[in-house]
């Protein structure tokens, strides 16, 4: 089917889609697991914990958002891109679980380290919003 892709899994997106529309994350979740190789690459390592911690941040289910997250920083060889958007996302998570302290901690390191990256962008934008609340 050319409308059915892979993240680099034998999940199809929209199946983790549709689980994801239904209320499903578990399920979205485990079958994402599932299918990750303990021997994966770590590119590969990297596209699924990223699509597992978004898939729970948007679930508002931040503390498994996190641990993702956490798990994406620890891959061997993550690129600087990638390294930047998971401790932005990290930092969000932190925000949501009320550690308000470490989320800020987490996006001054993304405008410390990766300052002309997007996620960059990204924090220096969520950082001027939170002084103000």
């Amino acid at each position: 089917d050319p409308d059915c892709f892979f993240l680099n899994t034998d999940v199809p997106v929209f199946f983790v889609s549709l689980l994801e529309k239904i209320g499903q994350i578990d399920e979205a979740v485990a079958a994402i697991k599932s299918n990750l190789p303990k021997d994966a690459p770590p590119g590969q390592k990297i596209v699924n914990l990223d699509q597992i911690g978004t898939l729970c941040y948007r679930a508002k289910k931040y503390r498994d958002a996190a641990i993702a997250f956490e798990e994406e920083l620890k891959v061997v060889g993550i690129s600087p891109e990638n390294e930047a958007s998971a401790l932005y996302n990290l930092g969000l998570c932190h925000y949501h679980l009320g550690d308000v302290a470490l989320g800020k901690k987490d996006l001054a390191s993304v405008l410390d380290r990766f300052p002309d990256s997007r996620s960059a962008t990204d924090a220096k934008n969520v950082l001027a919003v939170w002084s103000r609340l």
